[in-house]
């Protein structure tokens, strides 16, 4: 069965640990929009999308092993792959803040990122062999509320 997190801690439904790691990520991040201004009350998110797993083992080189989420598949889904509760804060929250920004701003990979920098005042880097995403250090501080 698949993980989803609709709204807040009381309607999510981790199947595993690290689901429930990847959850609290999501609600914060979903806690940040909502501050900025975002109705983001209809985004859920969905651990272990098959369409995600299957991007992982079936797209070649980079682009497989970089294949952790996507979104438009499912209405106001976020879909990411169970291994991505291993990527570290800073990664795991770039990654979440980069598919939000797709929901915010477009298909485009320059849509999602100019979203999340306008709309939700979040800068996503690139950054390794892999190109990952992560969120700056002070945009980790201000979505985690530290």
């Amino acid at each position: 069965m698949l993980a989803t997190a609709r709204g807040d801690a009381s309607t999510m439904w981790p199947r595993r640990a690290d689901d429930g790691a990847l959850a609290d990520a999501f609600l914060r991040v979903k806690g940040y929009a909502s501050r900025r201004g975002e109705d983001v009350r209809r985004l859920w998110l969905n651990v272990g999308c098959p369409r995600v797993e299957d991007d992982r083992r079936s797209l070649s080189g980079v682009e497989g092993r970089r294949a952790f989420a996507h979104v438009m598949h499912l209405p106001s889904a976020v879909c990411v792959a169970r291994g991505a509760a291993a990527l570290p804060l800073q990664v795991k929250l770039g990654l979440l803040v980069h598919e939000v920004g797709h929901l915010i701003g477009g298909p485009g990979e320059d849509d999602a990122d100019i979203a999340a920098l306008e709309v939700l005042g979040l800068r996503v880097e690139y950054f390794g062999p892999l190109r990952l995403e992560r969120l700056r250090r002070e945009d980790v501080r201000k979505v985690m509320g530290w």
